[in-house]
């Protein structure tokens, strides 16, 4: 991990990074980046506006961010798509707010052995929740109660995100080299679509 983390200084300047929480490892390194215009927010209530403060939280909703169009060269996410209600509201903001070229990389809740995604929770126009699945709920650090999984993700979810406009791709990763153990490191990596004739990136390169 030691190694991981210290590659992030690496980063090019000027690069814009959202983080959509501000509790793990990652969002220590990434604040300590002197180069790099980092921000990190949290779901805090759906009573405030994107944007707003909350003591010294910055509170966004993926589903309407206060972000500008083509504004993020990078957006992360570690398990918070399968909170987001409508989550593929928040894969057209994420896709809105992202410059051409910039990719969303985030983990989520993920299962191999069917294609469609699990719909466990489902939330009304007038803000009830409909469980289709016994209630799960994940820890989380502003809320002691935890928070509701919505959806548990497939295949469909890639899918889902090249009907949005992004090129996407299902990462497994594993390099002790980098403090990356276990055999289940998934990460989904959706790129918003690049000019035409534009050189593609290592990300999306098929293999020689």
């Amino acid at each position: 991990m030691t190694r991981l983390t210290s590659s992030l200084y690496s980063l090019p300047a000027g690069l814009v990074i959202w983080n959509a929480e501000t509790t793990r490892a990652l969002h220590t390194r990434l604040k300590q980046h002197p180069g790099i215009h980092y921000i990190a927010s949290d779901f805090v209530d759906a009573r405030h506006a994107s944007g707003e403060r909350v003591g010294e939280v910055l509170h966004v909703d993926m589903q309407h961010t206060h972000f500008e169009d083509n504004s993020i060269d990078f957006i992360l996410s570690s398990d918070v798509l399968e909170h987001v209600p409508f989550f593929e509201v928040a894969l057209k903001e994420t896709y809105r707010v992202l410059k051409p070229g910039g990719c969303h990389i985030f983990t989520a809740p993920f299962y191999h052995h069917r294609f469609t995604n699990e719909i466990r929770a489902a939330q009304t126009d007038d803000g009830s929740i409909i469980y289709n699945r016994r209630a799960w709920y994940h820890d989380d650090p502003l809320r002691p109660e935890g928070v509701l999984t919505y959806t548990v993700f497939a295949p469909e979810l890639l899918c889902q995100l090249e009907r949005t406009g992004f090129e996407a791709r299902l990462l497994r990763l594993h390099s002790p080299w980098h403090g990356i153990y276990g055999q289940n490191g998934l990460v989904i990596v959706a790129r918003k679509a690049l000019p035409p004739n534009h050189a593609r990136d290592w990300i999306f390169s098929d293999p020689a």
